[in-house]
């Protein structure tokens, strides 16, 4: 296997997984989010995992290895919120949901992986093709998924569907109530 001929080997994946996210995120919020908005969170993660990598680099002073615990730190970042709703649903409230746990726990493990790394120094090509193949198959079906909510969106006669609605004017008009709740009490005053 030689690093230089197969593209896949070179570390997109730290590229492709702020993509992924932002992308995954639009795709759950489409019409909510503002495409401007979604272009100046992607470059903000792009720079946060690139000097993020630099920052690693220093440590460990192999390009490959600081890929990899970049990524692997960028993901604990991205989706931690995921990561422990996940764990409440399945362990319940034990100690190992709670945040001091779970974070302590992130930092011995990253704290052991770099000590690991700089002693091995491993090469990671397969690990690389495999994220990079990974995450370009997740970006593609979001890709396709957004496509069809945003053609299922598009109004195709909107003419002909506002047509139909006519005004009722002798119809009892109902009260209506406008509640403005500017703080939220809690469960038992609600």
């Amino acid at each position: 296997m030689n690093p230089g001929r197969n593209q896949f080997y070179n570390p997109y994946y730290i590229l492709l997984l702020p993509v992924f996210f932002v992308l995954h995120g639009y795709m759950q919020y489409y019409p909510l989010v503002l495409p401007g908005h979604l272009l100046l969170l992607l470059l903000k993660y792009l720079f946060a995992s690139l000097i993020l990598t630099v920052i690693l680099f220093f440590f460990i002073r192999l390009w490959r290895t600081a890929f990899i615990l970049s990524f692997f730190v960028s993901f604990f970042y991205l989706y931690f919120g995921s990561i422990h709703d996940w764990m409440k649903t399945w362990l319940g409230n034990t100690f190992l949901v709670k945040y001091s746990f779970i974070l302590l726990s992130g930092l011995v493990i990253l704290i052991l992986l770099v000590i690991y790394l700089k002693r091995k120094k491993p090469v990671f090509l397969k690990l690389s093709v495999y994220l990079n193949i990974l995450l370009i198959i997740l970006i593609v079906v979001d890709l396709v998924l957004l496509g069809f909510k945003i053609k299922k969106d598009t109004p195709l006669n909107e003419t002909a569907q506002t047509s139909q609605l006519l005004p009722c004017n002798t119809c009892d008009k109902p009260d209506i109530y406008l509640i403005l709740a500017d703080e939220y009490a809690g469960r038992k005053q609600l």
